[in-house]
């Protein structure tokens, strides 16, 4: 299975990410258990990952092009894809069979969903996004 991508708010835990302390703001990458228990304290936010559909779209501190894959914040995932600059990036389901809008789905499918269906299948451990991001935003 593969980590998720959080951002850190807190690190109420004292732990260490790449041989230094977790601190307010960071951009981590974890283990599905160890997001749950973060996730749970409150002491950091799942990214989400959008697909920008136009051309030199600005997105925090960088331009992307039409395709790109990029790991934000909810609060910005929201404003690009309500502005329609992007779309809830495509999962590929990792589980057995999984049942979404009451379609069922097998191992290995990708499958556009939204936010909301994404964030339960990806914390759920039964889907993983399908492309990698080529930027991470905290802002």
């Amino acid at each position: 299975m593969s980590k998720l991508r959080l951002i850190l708010k807190e690190n109420p835990l004292g732990l260490v990410f790449n041989g230094r302390l977790g601190k307010h703001g960071d951009v981590v990458n974890v283990e599905p258990e160890l997001a749950a228990e973060l996730l749970e304290a409150k002491a950091a936010v799942l990214m989400t990952r959008v697909k920008i559909t136009r051309a030199n779209v600005l997105v925090g501190n960088r331009v992307c092009a039409a395709g790109d894959l990029v790991d934000i914040t909810d609060e910005l995932a929201k404003r690009l894809i309500e502005g329609k600059v992007a779309t809830v990036a495509p999962v590929k389901i990792t589980a057995k069979a999984v049942t979404v809008d009451g379609r069922s789905y097998a191992a290995g499918k990708v499958v556009e969903t939204t936010a909301d269906q994404t964030r339960v299948l990806i914390t759920g451990g039964l889907a993983e996004y399908a492309g990698e991001a080529v930027w991470s935003s905290n802002q």
